[in-house]
């Protein structure tokens, strides 16, 4: 589910401090990399993640005690218990750059996306990937907060954009209307697949929904399916009785 895997970035130079975000998995020869290119760039200072998932925080520990730094993040239940807790806004200056967080859940509660001010690139953690498309699992994802906050980090034009998984993305505002346009089509396709009088379960729905998807990957896409259901219900535009759905009837226009 990683791709070709997890980025590691470290960010600043000299004595203003460097940071590690997203450390990614405890792995040996992995963890002796990413110590060995902070301290080469100067003076570790933090440990920056952009949420919890394993592939992302599993090695936040023991990288911030190898260096000797503190864990920041927006705390979360199930994942590392930060020294710095991160809020909405907050800025973290580095030698050489300034990172401002900016709060993006959606894929995940304690999801941040975070802005190096100097550049205009903001580092999208798993709010973007360089490669696919991002899954979407509650209870703690949320497709409408995901949404928004896709919106929020257009409203942001960023200038490149710097994910947790895949290349670098140079082209961001297309890139993410393109996101965008990508979930509100499977959302349509969700509510086309609902019948106003007949419920059905996510494995009936699945192959309308998730037809151009290989059948190995159903059971991921089932996940984010869900996502879209939850969202179609909050909105009064679908409804749930026992895991299975059916689209809420609409008059035509002019109807009483």
């Amino acid at each position: 589910m990683t791709g070709s895997g997890t980025n590691t970035y470290v960010l600043g130079r000299g004595e203003g401090g460097v940071a590690v975000i997203d450390p990614g998995p405890s792995d040996r020869q992995h963890l002796e990399s990413v110590t060995t290119a902070a301290r080469r760039r100067g003076r570790p200072a933090l440990v920056v993640l952009t949420h919890h998932h394993v592939d992302h925080a599993e090695s936040a520990r023991e990288v911030a005690r190898a260096l000797g730094v503190e864990l920041a993040a927006i705390p979360h239940r199930k994942g590392p218990r930060p020294d710095v807790a991160l809020a909405d806004r907050q800025r973290l200056r580095l030698g050489g750059a300034t990172l401002e967080v900016f709060a993006t859940p959606g894929h995940c509660r304690d999801h941040a996306c975070l802005r190096w001010g100097e550049t205009g690139a903001v580092f999208t953690g798993d709010l973007i990937a360089g490669e696919g498309y991002i899954v979407v699992s509650p209870p703690d994802g949320d497709m409408a907060d995901y949404l928004g906050s896709l919106r929020r980090l257009r409203r942001l034009r960023p200038v490149t954009l710097l994910p947790g998984h895949g290349p670098s993305i140079e082209d961001p505002d297309d890139y993410i209307k393109r996101y965008i346009d990508h979930r509100l089509e499977r959302e349509a396709k969700v509510l086309a697949a609902l019948d106003p009088d007949r419920w059905r379960g996510t494995l009936r729905l699945l192959p309308r929904v998730y037809g151009d998807t290989p059948v190995a990957a159903w059971p991921v896409a089932r996940r984010s399916l869900l996502a879209h259901l939850r969202k179609l219900v909050d909105e009064g535009r679908a409804e749930a009785d026992r895991g299975r759905y059916r689209r809420v009837a609409t008059s035509p226009p002019g109807a009483r």
